[in-house]
């Protein structure tokens, strides 16, 4: 760990703010013990792959195994992104996905950047949805062969949401996954939408150096804590007026 903690600072070298990430379960004192502060993060869903396809698709929500249902009802197919073709296709719902309205999306992929991860098919790889021959949306994972696979992105076109490409997405990449004898799949995160999978919550710590003046990043993050926590203090038909207003007061 030492030798870890040595190598990333070196490497780092002047950048503001270094952090590094650990299952709860595998701790870094070498980290802690040298100027990194540690906090615990809700953590990734994580699934037991060992138990096969079959078996995790009945821990699955009612609701992800009907949206499968749907999916494949509806003519979806996935297949995997291989060639130059898959990939325009790929960033064609990616930059449409950018501009969406329904939310504010935090990404900033550069066609390079997307392009590199057809390349690195030993540790990464993508599965496109299409319908009716058309690219509706993606998924990538990234992992260790024989080890972990993490769901590292996903990105789908709005009016076909109602398909559920998405949730087809995720079962096509759990099949895929144990047919290549991964042992376990981290979901990335932890929100509704990926404990409908079922699996457990696994925490996951963070270490952090703050080498900003006054601890810039630290203190942002203290007041995002804060305005969360105001929040949800309040009844749920004033917090959309409470969010406005803090928006307004906090940036």
């Amino acid at each position: 760990m030492d030798t870890l903690r040595t190598g990333l600072l070196w490497e780092a070298g002047s950048t503001r703010l270094v952090e590094v990430f650990s299952w709860h379960s595998t701790p870094l004192p070498a980290f802690e013990e040298n100027g990194f502060r540690e906090r615990q993060l809700e953590g990734d869903v994580v699934l037991d792959l060992a138990v096969g396809a079959e078996a995790l698709f009945k821990q699955f929500h009612e609701n992800r195994k009907r949206n499968i249902r749907t999916a494949i009802r509806n003519g979806v197919e996935v297949c995997e992104e291989k060639s130059a073709q898959d990939l325009a296709e790929y960033w064609e719902v990616y930059r449409h996905w950018q501009d969406t309205v329904r939310k504010h999306v935090h990404a900033d992929c550069k066609f390079d950047d997307a392009q590199k991860v057809l390349e690195l098919s030993a540790n990464h790889r993508r599965f496109l949805a299409r319908y009716q021959g058309q690219a509706i949306a993606a998924t990538s994972v990234r992992f260790c062969a024989g080890g972990l696979i993490e769901y590292a992105g996903n990105c789908s076109l709005d009016r076909f949401n109602s398909l559920r490409p998405n949730d087809l997405l995720l079962w096509r990449t759990i099949e895929w996954a144990c047919q290549r004898g991964f042992r376990k799949y981290s979901l990335g995160a932890a929100h509704p939408f990926l404990q409908k999978s079922g699996g457990m919550i696994e925490p996951i710590d963070c270490y952090r150096m703050d080498r900003t003046f006054f601890h810039r990043y630290q203190l942002k993050e203290s007041v995002l804590a804060l305005r969360r926590a105001l929040l949800h203090a309040l009844p749920v038909r004033m917090q959309p007026v409470a969010r406005a207003w803090l928006k307004r007061l906090l940036g």
